[in-house]
């Protein structure tokens, strides 16, 4: 009988540990789908938003949506599901043709090229 009250303790205990992690996940899917509702971008002021909540957030996450929503085809046929073409002719990588400067807003820029660590 003892040994059956300590194998029903392991279950118990298993049991709370694999409902912690799904609410865990349940969150978190919750807040990825909320952080893809910010896509695509639409004028400058929300671009530079977006890179500050990058630095501030989880960077995690917006790397996987932003590589989700650009897909295999990468960001040159894709990146309209980023940043809309409007916004996007008023930009190119490095500042020239007087365009503003993607790498201007790091944050965003590393998680457009994937990069989680910045």
């Amino acid at each position: 009988m003892a040994v059956l009250s300590g194998q029903f303790k392991l279950v118990l205990e298993a049991q709370a540990q694999q409902k912690i992690q799904i609410a865990q996940l349940l969150r978190e899917r919750s807040e990825a789908e909320g952080l893809s509702s910010l896509f695509p971008v639409t004028d400058k002021d929300e671009l530079i938003c977006l890179d500050h909540q990058i630095e501030l957030g989880n960077r995690n996450w917006f790397v996987k949506i932003m590589t989700e929503l650009l897909g295999s085809s990468g960001p040159k046929a894709n990146l309209k599901y980023i940043i809309t073409d409007e916004l996007a002719v008023q930009y190119n990588v490095d500042r020239i043709l007087g365009k503003a400067s993607l790498k201007s807003l790091s944050f965003f820029y590393k998680a457009l090229l994937g990069k989680t660590t910045m």
